[in-house]
């Protein structure tokens, strides 16, 4: 796995305090992933975790007992909460099939124990760059991922209450990934998000684009 090949994820690692769970959990790291590390010993996931911050990563320590379902819902819900939402990705190859696409979303739950599940949508197809796709995920409350990368063009629509960004075009020699001023432009951009009448994708799947994209919100 490269540096960046699971930016963006979560990954909730078991027996992570050490062994091979450990091997696993920095692996994961190093890949990108922000890793929940739990253990059912506390001081063994603390160690791992703060050894992943330390090398620049993001991680959570929990006590889990994965024999009890009530320590492995609750170990599901701190990662959810603390590093971030559900990301469903989608191959290449995938096209947009509507009727398909809508008892999916439909499936996708938005509570567990009363406490909000967020979840985002990553495609690559050029079938999804249509309206009835964007319809779609406002209806649901599903956030379209926003992929900063060689070759895939980011559907900018926001289609939920929160945005959803992978940026994926880093530079070696920068020491945050992107030049400030990029950075500072995806900042502003993030921050107050144009809104536009249309609901037509700005984009197509599969092109490149060099810059943060307008944003674009139903009226």
């Amino acid at each position: 796995m490269t540096n960046s090949s699971l930016a963006g994820k979560v990954a909730l690692v078991t027996g992570a305090g050490n062994g091979i769970g450990r091997a696993i959990a920095q692996t994961f790291a190093k890949a990108g992933a922000a890793v929940a590390c739990a253990d059912l010993e506390a001081a063994q996931a603390a160690a791992v975790a703060q050894s992943i911050e330390q090398s620049g990563g993001r991680a959570l320590a929990l006590t889990c007992d994965v024999s009890r379902e009530a320590d492995t819902v609750a170990a599901a819900n701190a990662a959810r909460e603390k590093l971030g939402p559900v990301l469903w990705q989608f191959p290449p190859f995938q096209k947009f099939d509507e009727g398909g696409f809508e008892a999916f979303l439909a499936l996708l739950p938005h509570k567990l124990e009363e406490r909000p599940i967020r979840h985002v949508v990553e495609v690559r197809h050029a079938s999804f760059a249509t309206p009835a796709f964007i319809a779609l995920l406002r209806r649901h409350g599903v956030a379209a991922a926003l992929v900063d990368t060689e070759g895939h063009a980011p559907l900018t629509d926001v289609t939920a209450d929160f945005i959803y960004a992978r940026l994926r075009r880093t530079q070696p020699d920068e020491p945050e990934g992107y030049p400030a001023a990029a950075l500072d432009q995806w900042a502003r951009s993030f921050s107050s998000p144009r809104r536009w009448r249309s609901t037509t994708p700005a984009t197509t799947c599969g092109s490149t684009r060099s810059r943060p994209a307008r944003w674009r919100r139903a009226a």
